[in-house]
């Protein structure tokens, strides 16, 4: 009970269902801050454990099994796998690329390397003896999906779902837009990905977008329009380009259909908003609503524990 009015309760469920989105950002935030202080902790006992095992000093060990791994087919393979042979991200400042043929380049490219290879040198660690972990992630509630208009970026009959609800005028969806193209990439053969608009209100990319993929798959139409931006506007004619699509059929459908797909589309996006989706990008995984860190491996990570915990 959180309250009365004349003997009438107002429940504690009453207050964390209004602020609810609050609540299990605070509860994720929780959920990530153990995990990494976990992470922290098995990394150094179980790096100290394998030298002690081995007879040999922890500083010695990683030097063997990570520092001398390092060769330049590695890393220019490690840059072209992680889409970084055309920048680096900054370390000193976030959102700034770093040219990868710099000497600032160069030293984020191996130290990015040599984070992957003792990450992978943890997890077979982690298998030689036998560690086993039992933090798992806030399980969101399910949402109801049948009012949102989603349309598939890969094939639809996996047994997960991910479904990214974005902006192509969202400036937090086209810096993330790299990630959600990996992500994509590197998981659909096992996770279906679909995509729904959402916005304050029915935009000028939305409906280019819905008039270009009737002629070519929504997932070309999608990272062509993120991958044409120019400045702060899309340039649709070298999407047309991309897609190989007529710009002005386009633009005659978009006449044509925009009194329905408005409606559609706005219906759509106040179905997303009743259901606690207000922010972009936004991720609905198996129908539940992330809250987490906007990175491949939290969402795996996520997408891995509710799986084994459902």
């Amino acid at each position: 009970m959180a309250a009365t009015i004349n003997g009438k309760t107002i429940p504690m469920s009453e207050l964390d269902n209004a602020i609810k989105s609050q609540l299990y950002m605070r509860l994720f935030d929780i959920y990530y801050n153990r995990s990494i202080a976990l992470d922290n902790i098995l990394n150094e006992k179980l790096i100290t454990l394998e030298a002690v095992n081995r007879g040999i000093s922890v500083d010695s060990l990683r030097e063997l099994e990570i520092y001398s791994k390092l060769s330049e087919p590695l890393l220019n393979d490690f840059a072209i796998e992680n889409e970084l042979t055309q920048g680096i991200p900054d370390q000193l400042q976030p959102g700034r690329l770093v040219d990868p043929n710099s000497e600032k380049g160069k030293m984020y490219l191996k130290e990015l390397f040599f984070k992957a290879s003792e990450k992978k040198y943890i997890e077979t660690l982690k298998s030689k003896y036998n560690v086993k972990t039992f933090l798992s992630p806030p399980l969101t509630p399910r949402i109801q999906t049948e009012n949102i208009i989603t349309r598939p970026l890969n094939k639809t009959d996996n047994k997960i779902s991910v479904v990214i609800a974005s902006d192509f005028d969202c400036p937090s969806c086209r810096s993330n837009f790299s990630i959600v193209k990996q992500l994509i990439e590197k998981n659909q053969d096992r996770i279906s990905f679909y995509y729904a608009h959402l916005s304050g209100e029915v935009t000028e990319p939305m409906l280019f977008s819905e008039c270009a993929s009737e002629n070519s798959g929504f997932y070309d139409v999608y990272t062509a329009m993120f991958e044409n931006i120019k400045g702060d506007t899309i340039d649709y004619n070298a999407v047309a380009s991309q897609l190989s699509v007529d710009l002005t059929e386009i633009r005659e459908c978009m006449q044509q259909k925009s009194p329905s797909l408005n409606e559609s589309l706005q219906s759509s996006i106040q179905a997303l908003r009743k259901e606690g989706v207000t922010f972009t990008p936004a991720l609905i995984i198996d129908g539940r609503i992330y809250y987490g860190e906007f990175t491949q491996d939290a969402i795996l990570k996520y997408i891995s524990e509710i799986s084994e915990n459902q």
